[in-house]
């Protein structure tokens, strides 16, 4: 009787890790495309109306990236959309100068590697 209660615990438990881990997950899903949506009310940023070039789960991405150490390129080019919005909107920075930028490098390099190519960066 007692290792019948001891698998049923056990296997509750393991449920309850999987269903925590699973909205773990989802809530930072969540909050890239909450951050991706600002970055286009705030700075309309044409290349997150495109189509996805492919689409991993954030918590992979960062897995990966972190981890296995790929997806260096995409960190090295976070700046590219913010660089475009301030030659189309012709804002000229002084050395120095403080200003507001919703930025967020995690977020940035998921989105980067969201919606560019490799070919598409600079990545030398």
């Amino acid at each position: 009787m007692e290792t019948g209660k001891f698998i049923n615990f056990s296997r509750r438990f393991l449920i309850l890790i999987f269903v925590i881990v699973l909205s773990l997950l989802i809530y930072c899903q969540i909050k890239v495309e909450i951050y991706r949506y600002d970055l286009i009310k705030l700075y309309n940023f044409s290349y997150l109306k495109k189509d996805r070039v492919k689409f991993v789960p954030f918590v992979y991405f960062i897995i990966e990236s972190k981890i296995f150490e790929k997806n260096s390129c995409y960190f090295r080019n976070i700046n590219l959309p913010y660089k475009e919005y301030e030659n189309i909107h012709h804002i000229i920075r002084q050395p120095n100068e403080e200003y507001f930028m919703r930025f967020n490098i995690e977020y940035n390099a998921y989105l980067m590697y969201s919606y560019y190519n490799l070919e598409e960066l600079r990545c030398n």
